[in-house]
């Protein structure tokens, strides 16, 4: 229970309830205080090394895991990992401005190398994944080799990014003649045109037609590992800007992001209006793979659907996969989570990136601590003791 909160240090007290019954094993916890603090990212190894903090959970970078396991074979230390559930991805706002077409937002994915950005990042520690999924999931682990057949895994090739940017219309330059260099540009119709150019970039020629150009805004997340990364391998890329896109970037912190992803008037009006094409970030998958309302065709639930992606079949499937499906009915819903990935797959209303392994380090005062993607610090620190 609350012991004490200070929000100007950003520490919170723990102590030992002592009316707690224990958890579903009947563990009651031995370590009576528990000290939850904020540490600098840049020096939190540091911080262990001291003794400020015994316990560091969540490393996922490579350097920082690198770090970590030397620490590790100097002793003093124990490490453990898990494959998270969660997955990096590229989010897109698909009801305006050139992300609105299915095959710009599938040409973005052919121009980003997701291998190459893994293993920069990660190090060995994380894998590409084609749909919203942890590969620690059962429903991954036995549908694998199905998965691989029916998703697209979207290997880096610009030519297939080209060549998807010309059958759906970019093959114009900003006069209207036939592309030849620079940015792309598609004719477009008064409605296309009418669901969002924030920017004013859209031109209208004296015959009346409409043209929109293949700029994407970028609302890049301030202090995430794989933002200078995508910003090297897509965005600055010469391969982009020689498939006749231009993507522009604003980095902004965490908080004010998520503001931009929400689309909600409540912080501010000016979130809920198209600004940002996409944004980079990870989500946190749970135990349960629930969906629901995700993509909702319904305008009154319209703040659940964060991505304004709206598809009869990608709703249906991401609604049925609990509501009226047999809670015994594992084959069933498993064959439905594959059908609702392939769906994700193909209108990518985000580019996920990659599951990543988590690793944490701490003193090795502390033991039996195990924690596993469904039994988390908060559960596994019940079941520890100091030594």
């Amino acid at each position: 229970k609350f012991k004490n909160v200070d929000l100007t240090a950003q520490v919170v007290e723990l102590t030992v309830d002592p009316m707690y019954k224990g958890n579903f094993e009947g563990y009651k916890p031995s370590i009576e205080n528990v000290v939850i603090k904020y540490v600098n990212t840049a020096t939190m190894l540091d911080s262990l090394k001291t003794g400020e903090v015994t316990l560091i959970e969540g490393l996922n970078t490579g350097e920082m895991i690198n770090a970590a396991l030397d620490l590790e074979t100097g002793g003093g230390y124990n490490t453990t990992s898990y494959l998270a559930l969660q997955y990096f991805k590229l989010f897109f706002q698909c009801d305006w401005g050139p992300q609105q077409f299915i095959p710009v937002r599938q040409a973005v994915a052919y121009l980003l190398d997701r291998e190459g950005l893994v293993n920069t990042i990660m190090q060995g520690y994380g894998s590409v994944v084609d749909a919203p999924i942890s590969k620690e999931y059962w429903m991954y682990k036995e549908s694998e080799e199905e998965m691989m057949e029916r998703l697209n895994a979207y290997t880096f090739n610009v030519d297939k990014a080209v060549e998807l940017l010309v059958s759906d219309g970019w093959i114009y330059d900003e006069t209207g003649n036939d592309y030849v260099s620079g940015i792309r540009w598609k004719q477009v119709t008064q409605e296309e045109y009418d669901r969002g150019d924030p920017d004013n970039r859209c031109k209208k020629l004296d015959d009346g037609t409409i043209l929109m150009p293949l700029v994407l805004t970028w609302a890049a997340y301030e202090g995430n590992a794989a933002t200078e990364s995508i910003d090297i391998l897509l965005a600055q890329a010469k391969t982009t800007e020689e498939a006749g896109m231009k993507i522009e970037r604003t980095t902004m912190a965490g908080a004010e992001l998520l503001k931009y992803l929400n689309r909600s008037p409540a912080p501010g009006e000016q979130y809920a209006q198209p600004t940002y094409s996409f944004l980079n970030l990870s989500t946190g998958l749970k135990t349960i793979f629930d969906q629901t309302y995700r993509f909702t065709l319904d305008p009154d639930l319209i703040l659940n659907n964060k991505n304004r992606c709206f598809d009869e079949e990608l709703d249906r499937l991401s609604m049925e996969m609990l509501i009226g499906m047999d809670p015994e009915d594992h084959e069933g819903f498993r064959k439905m989570w594959v059908d609702y990935n392939e769906r994700f797959n193909y209108l990518l209303p985000e580019i996920p990136l990659y599951n990543v392994e988590l690793y944490t380090i701490y003193s090795d005062h502390i033991q039996g601590y195990e924690v596993t993607p469904h039994f988390t610090f908060y559960d596994a620190i019940v079941e520890a003791w100091w030594e």
